[in-house]
């Protein structure tokens, strides 16, 4: 069956507002141009059916160029339900006189609804404010709905392109939602004079799950990537270390069900995390990283970089005693090296062990923000929940706003270290000049235990920092916060936690010795206790605190 009107090795002028409508034919419904060159200003062209590819226009070898006008509700069997662009031919969608450009609209096809773009040097260009208006509703974001096919078949570039040399202004901001016959980070879907500032009026149809994007090179880029496991999966954590690979600066990586490290091929591993990233699930109860105690789950490096981790659990992390290098010793949930960032939000740490210190966080000179999130049942020889240590600049900073660290005896972290330089810090360990340490909101400290001092908190750093009802749970055997060498907790604000919100256990007593700081104090005082200092001759003494922050007996 042929087309309506068909063209071959001559050329062809439609104007003045001709229609095309309604016509069948196996290639080229509305029209089909072979080795032509054709010139189509002001006309419509719609409801066409190809039974094979091109229903509205076929082109193939030559030019098309399509001034103003309509190309709309055109169907093809398999493709270019708009249009069909075959080897050796260019066509270009321009603006009419009065500024009016092409509009290919609700064409279909199951590949390029809108436009098929064969790979032998072809050249599909748009310009002005031509339009290959995205689907919406019910066809948002669907192949074969009004979008524009790349193919990767033939000789040449990797896939073909489109090309943007000018002005770029299609009425809804967007001028085409591409699919590309191949989603790599090496795929170019756009060429030209202009591409580095008309970018963004292009989007890509996802790719399942998988979220793509356009840079201003024309490449693509991976920027939302889903990893799906379950309790039986050998692949999955492979699969998470490659999404981290893949997925650009500032992506994101949603987690469905549970990514466990195994045994099998490259299925374990630390994730390292070199560029900003936000890994996240939807449920921290049901979407985990699990590394069954096989390696520390991630380690996050590189000035500046930042990971974001939302709704997720991570779980299962070691870092084993016996490692070569020191630093493969600490940190066995997360490593937040030097410079580098964590922030968690409603997630949870459990389950973790270190060789060394930090059992969920090592923190080395970063900064740690920790919302609405728990770390329990981790264990280091020191920080069994968080160690945050450095002398050096950037100094590390833990931000801890509502959540807990630590709970029932089970659910505990631990400082289980008896050398001379460690068993410090059950739940958070602090040190270093301008160290800093902050917990608001509902933050709470409970149950934890160290071998040697605090077995809440041990700070000997900068400012630590009380605020609104947070508290670190007072127990008679564990959970305290240890102060060495003159540390004191700083109270900006009147606190809202039920008292005690504190048992300080001071490195030295006396009357002399200042434990609390801020504007708060004088109010806030008697919400601390002071742990009964213990005497040589076995004996303890009792202390309490003063309206000035000072120890008196």
């Amino acid at each position: 069956m042929a087309a309506v009107i068909c063209i071959d090795s001559s050329e062809l002028i439609l104007k003045d507002g001709a229609r095309i409508i309604g016509n069948k034919a196996d290639h080229g419904g509305g029209m089909r141009a072979n080795n032509a060159t054709v010139t189509i200003t002001g006309c419509t062209i719609a409801s066409n059916t190809a039974y094979d590819y091109g229903g509205g226009i076929d082109s193939e070898k030559g030019s098309v160029a399509i001034i103003g006008g309509t190309i709309e509700r055109n169907t093809a069997n398999r493709f270019g339900g708009g249009i069909y662009i075959d080897k050796d031919c260019t066509v270009e969608l321009q603006n009419d006189a009065s500024g009016n450009g092409v509009s290919l609209i609700g064409n279909t096809a199951a590949k390029g609804g809108g436009v098929f773009i064969e790979k032998d040097n072809t050249i599909f260009t748009i310009n002005g404010s031509s339009c290959v208006t995205p689907s919406t509703g019910e066809d948002a974001n669907k192949a074969g709905k009004n979008d524009v096919y790349l193919d990767d078949i033939g000789s040449g570039t990797s896939i073909s392109r489109i090309t943007v040399t000018g002005s770029l202004t299609p009425p809804g901001g967007i001028a085409a939602r591409i699919t590309p016959a191949t989603y790599s980070t090496t795929t170019q879907v756009l060429d030209g004079s202009a591409v580095g500032t008309k970018y963004g009026k292009f989007t890509v149809t996802p790719n399942g799950s998988d979220v793509w994007k356009i840079n201003d090179q024309g490449m693509l880029f991976l920027h939302e990537a889903t990893v799906t496991g379950t309790d039986t999966s050998t692949d999955a954590w492979k699969k998470l270390k490659e999404a981290v690979t893949n997925v650009a600066d500032g992506g994101t990586i949603t987690i469905n069900g549970k990514i466990k490290a195994t045994s099998d091929t490259d299925n374990f591993g630390e994730i390292l995390i070199n560029k900003n990233l936000t890994i996240k699930g939807a449920d921290k109860n049901n979407d985990k990283l699990d590394a069954y105690t096989l390696n520390r789950i991630i380690k996050v490096t590189g000035s500046g970089v930042t990971l974001t981790v939302k709704n997720l659990m991570l779980t299962g992390g070691k870092a084993s005693d016996t490692a070569t290098s020191e630093e493969e010793k600490n940190g066995s949930g997360v490593y937040v090296d030097s410079g580098s960032n964590l922030t968690m939000t409603a997630s949870l740490i459990q389950g973790c062990t270190a060789g060394k210190d930090g059992g969920g966080i090592y923190t080395k000179g970063s900064m740690v923000t920790m919302t609405d999130s728990d770390i329990k049942k981790c264990e280091a020889k020191s920080g069994g929940a968080i160690y945050a240590f450095s002398n050096e600049s950037p100094a590390p900073s833990v931000h801890i706003t509502n959540g807990t660290i630590g709970g029932t005896d089970e659910e505990a972290n631990k400082a289980t270290g008896t050398d001379i330089d460690s068993g410090k810090g059950g739940g958070i360990f602090i040190q270093g000049n301008d160290s800093t340490l902050m917990l608001e909101g509902s933050a709470t400290l409970t149950g934890n235990t160290a071998e040697k001092f605090g077995g809440g908190v041990y700070f000997d750093g900068g400012t630590f920092t009380m605020k609104g009802a947070s508290r670190i749970t007072p127990d008679t055997n564990k959970n305290d916060v240890y102060l060495d060498n003159l540390k004191m907790i700083t109270l900006p604000d009147p606190l809202t936690g039920a008292a005690p919100v504190a048992r300080i256990t001071p490195a030295l007593y006396g009357a002399d010795k200042k434990v609390l700081t801020g504007s708060a104090v004088s109010t806030n005082y008697t919400k601390f206790t002071v742990t009964p200092e213990e005497l040589s001759s076995g004996n303890t003494q009792d202390w309490k605190i003063k309206n000035d922050g000072m120890l008196h007996k």
